[in-house]
């Protein structure tokens, strides 16, 4: 993470301003010295309190024409890609874009969504990078994500601005960015679904999930999500493996549609298992990683 402040003669905007969003602006509207900060108010009112973490210099704007219009360097950080079509593929947006202008998009998309992008700003001589970020909320407010930077290269300026709020940024070529992200997150989810159902068969078997803990802490794979759903079962404490399913979900199903086409069908079938496992988990849009004990545990109520 970039230590002092330094400064660019840009105009920056910035789309998404969520859970993970906010962070990323709050650090760039701390360390970077600027031309133009524009934030985009789209689907929720910014939160007042969320805004006193910025400078007094920023801009709210409620039009796709303005957030892009005479921007530099735009960030994108939103929920999905089908919401990730609708403000970068509207015409008020592309039609108001200045060539030569850069697209940080730290959404995980889809792999289809990341394609049609590198093609349409290409043509449009509007320079898009996929930039997918790992960690959480709160290592986005302390500026120590890890970032996949498609298409950017160290000494860039790019490289430079996202130093500011990330502990570690992995350069890699346009597109792979968002494959790469996709795999982490499928590998992630399914160890959480494969620990969950673990303590789950521990329980049913009248076996110390604690001891267990224990045990698989002498060996060589342990993963840290054991020790994070005993908590949870411990405390019934929901900051504990705080993602949510369907979050969890959705890129699960886009790693699928990512890979379907590339390994023989027989083998489908083991994302096949984890996507039905999270979907049966996905019971409301706030559930968070938990559930997947929970159904298990009360599969009666949730069948």
């Amino acid at each position: 993470m970039a230590q002092q402040n330094f400064i660019i003669d840009k105009n920056i905007s910035f789309i998404g301003v969520g859970s993970m969003g906010i962070g990323v602006a709050k650090n760039l509207c701390e360390k970077l010295e600027f031309s133009q900060f524009k934030l985009f108010e789209h689907r929720h009112k910014i939160d007042i309190e969320l805004l006193k973490c910025f400078k007094n210099n920023i801009q709210i704007v409620r039009d796709l024409k303005d957030i892009a219009y005479d921007a530099d360097i735009i960030f994108i950080c939103l929920p999905n890609s089908s919401i990730s079509k609708q403000i970068l593929f509207n015409d008020y947006f592309t039609s108001n874009i200045k060539e030569g202008a850069a697209i940080v998009d730290l959404t995980t998309q889809s792999i289809d969504f990341t394609a049609q992008a590198i093609e349409i700003f290409q043509k449009l001589g509007i320079n898009y990078h996929d930039c997918p970020l790992i960690r959480s909320p709160k290592d986005s407010m302390e500026g120590k994500l890890v970032t996949l930077a498609g298409g950017i290269f160290k000494g860039d300026c790019l490289y430079n601005i996202i130093e500011i709020f990330s502990e570690k940024i992995f350069c890699l070529p346009l597109g792979k960015a968002t494959q790469y992200k996709l795999l982490n997150n499928y590998i992630c989810m399914a160890f959480n679904a494969i620990i969950q159902t673990g303590v789950f068969y521990s329980e049913e078997l009248n076996l110390d999930r604690h001891l267990f803990e224990k045990i698989m802490l002498t060996g060589t794979n342990y993963i840290v999500a054991l020790s994070l759903i005993n908590q949870y079962i411990d405390n019934k404490d929901n900051k504990v493996l705080n993602f949510k399913i369907r979050d969890a979900l959705k890129d699960l199903n886009y790693f699928y549609d990512m890979v379907q086409d590339k390994v023989p069908s027989s083998n489908i079938y083991i994302i096949d298992t984890i996507c039905q496992i999270f979907s049966k988990a996905n019971v409301s849009n706030e559930v968070t990683l938990p559930m997947l004990y929970e159904v298990l545990k009360n599969e009666k109520i949730y069948n």
